[in-house]
C-alpha cells in the first residue's frame, strides 16, 4: 500500500508540515498549514501505473489528483480536480476521466466526463448540484455512438434511511426509461418503466449479455440488505436476440410476465 512519511508540528490553530506519499504507483504530498486560523490541507498526487487491490483490482495508467480542504468552523470547503487515463476495473475500461468539485459546507457542484467501453463505447458528461440532503444530477452523451441523456428528474433526496430517487427519465436511441427507487438503505428498491427501450443498453452493466431487441413494460425489484432480491416484470420485447462471438440467434417477439 501507499506510505506517508514526514513531520507535522502543532501550531496555533492546528498542524503544520508535509507528508510525502508513495506506493502503489502513487507519488505526491499532503501539505498542512494554518491560514487565517483555519486548518488547511493541500493534496497533490501523480499517478503512474497504479494498481489497487479489489476485487476486482483497479489499474490506472496515469493521471493527477489535486485537492484543497479548509476545515473552517463556519463550513468546511473542498476544491478538487481529477484527471485519469487508462483505467481498468473488471470489464470496465475508461480511456479518460476528468472531474472537478467545489463544495462549501456540503453545498456546491461536481462535474465529470468519461469515455471508455464496457460492452459498448460510451462518452458521458455529468453534473451534480449538491445541497445538504439533496443531489440533482444531469447527464448526457453517447452510448454505442447514439445519444443518451437524462431528460428530467435526477433528484436524490436523503430520507435518513437511504437516498430516494425521484422519477427520472432517460432517453436513448428513440426509447425511454423512467427510473425511481431507494438506494443505500435497509433495502434497495428500483422501479423501471420502459418505452421502446433498446436492450443493448444493458451491455453497460454486463458486457457478456449481448442482447438486442426493443422492450416496453415495467420492472420492479426489491433487495433487502444482505438478502435475496424479489421482483416483478411485465414486458413485451420485439426482435429479441442474443449475439455471441461467432453466432447470433434468430430475432423473436416475446412477452414476459414474471414474479
Amino acid at each position: 500500500g501507499a506510505i506517508a512519511s514526514g513531520r507535522l508540528l502543532p501550531v496555533t490553530g492546528g498542524l503544520q508540515g508535509r507528508l510525502d506519499v508513495t506506493g502503489n504507483g502513487v507519488t505526491g504530498a499532503l501539505d498542512l498549514s494554518v491560514v487565517d486560523m483555519v486548518q488547511q490541507v493541500a493534496a497533490n498526487f501523480d499517478i503512474r501505473r497504479a494498481r489497487f487491490a479489489g476485487p476486482p483490482p483497479i489499474v490506472i495508467a496515469g493521471g493527477k489528483i489535486s485537492a484543497l480542504v479548509r476545515l473552517d468552523p463556519a463550513g468546511t470547503s473542498v476544491e478538487g480536480n481529477v484527471q485519469l487515463r487508462g483505467m481498468r476495473r473488471g470489464g470496465l475500461r475508461v480511456g479518460r476521466f476528468v472531474a472537478a468539485a467545489k463544495l462549501v459546507d456540503g453545498a456546491g457542484q461536481v462535474t465529470a466526463s468519461l469515455t471508455g467501453q464496457r460492452g459498448r463505447l460510451f462518452d458521458i458528461q455529468a453534473k451534480a448540484d449538491v445541497a445538504p440532503g439533496r443531489i440533482r444530477v444531469t447527464a448526457g452523451g453517447t452510448l454505442d455512438r447514439r445519444p443518451i441523456r437524462i431528460v428530467n428528474g435526477g433528484l436524490l433526496t436523503d430520507t435518513g434511511n437511504g437516498w430516494r430517487l425521484s422519477p427520472t427519465t432517460i432517453s436513448y436511441a428513440g426509447g425511454q426509461t423512467q427510473l425511481s427507487g431507494l438506494l443505500g438503505g435497509d433495502a434497495t428498491e428500483v422501479q423501471a418503466r420502459l418505452n421502446r427501450m433498446p436492450l443493448t443498453v444493458l451491455d453497460i452493466f454486463n458486457s457478456n449479455l449481448g442482447l438486442a431487441g426493443i422492450a416496453t413494460g415495467t420492472v420492479s425489484v426489491v433487495q433487502p440488505r444482505g438478502g435475496v432480491p424479489t421482483g416483478k416484470a411485465e414486458l413485451r420485447i420485439r426482435g429479441l436476440s442474443r449475439s455471441g462471438l461467432t453466432l447470433s440467434s434468430t430475432p423473436v417477439d416475446v412477452g414476459v410476465n414474471a414474479l
